[in-house]
């Protein structure tokens, strides 16, 4: 039996399970004081945390989630955001719909998301569909809203 030294290069798997994805948060917001001890002990933070699950990063995404309000192809080529259903929210998180509704109005008026308004006439379904967007992305760069708002600086 022959021993060799030289080492075998890796085969590269890509994970096709969507369990391996992951939200990531900055050290420094974590390491902050107001986000830590305030906003991740509001009940809205974990809607805010399930929308951020739900970011569409590509039409590739639509294998995961359903996405008849188009949001790729209408918005999502330079920001972070789901057009995820209110009453699917809800349902998931089980919270009632006003609840779901309460959380997101609270996460604009807090600076964290942005909502936008997809037609009808836009959509898939012709339905109308509202947009979440958490935050911006260019050269593939991510910039979150969030992080703005609780390090006091604007976004460029």
């Amino acid at each position: 039996m022959q021993m060799t030294t030289e080492k075998q290069a890796a085969p590269v798997v890509r994970q096709k399970n969507k369990s391996k994805q992951f939200v990531p948060i900055s050290f420094d917001l974590l390491d902050n004081p107001d986000f830590r001890n305030h906003f991740m002990t509001k009940k809205k933070f974990r809607t805010y945390l399930w929308l951020r699950r739900r970011i569409i990063r590509s039409m590739f995404f639509k294998d995961y989630y359903p996405d008849p309000a188009n949001s790729f192809r209408l918005s999502f080529t330079d920001r972070l955001g789901t057009a995820i259903p209110l009453s699917e929210l809800a349902k998931t998180l089980n919270i009632s719909k006003s609840t779901a509704g309460d959380h997101i109005q609270q996460l604009a008026n807090d600076g964290v998301i942005t909502i936008e308004t997809v037609p009808a006439h836009l959509s898939d379904d012709g339905r109308e569909y509202h947009l979440y967007i958490l935050g911006t992305r260019q050269d593939g760069e991510e910039h979150w809203f969030i992080d703005d708002v609780f390090s006091g600086e604007v976004a460029p």
